[in-house]
């Protein structure tokens, strides 16, 4: 059996990013919660603001 929960979480798996051929990130994945507060951090040049662009589109 699914619960709501479930059913609505977001799941990026094994995602990369490509501007042109170079790849900037490999094999991430995240799994986002409704209804709760997630943090992405990493020191800087670790690639968070380059990932939330393939995160936002994929949540609409």
């Amino acid at each position: 059996m699914t619960t709501a929960t479930e059913a609505s979480t977001l799941q990026l798996t094994s995602g990369s990013v490509f501007i042109g051929e170079a790849r900037l990130l490999d094999d991430v994945s995240i799994s986002l919660v409704p209804c709760t507060v997630t943090g992405l951090t990493g020191p800087n040049g670790a690639g968070k603001s380059t990932w939330r662009g393939p995160l936002h589109a994929s949540s609409r």
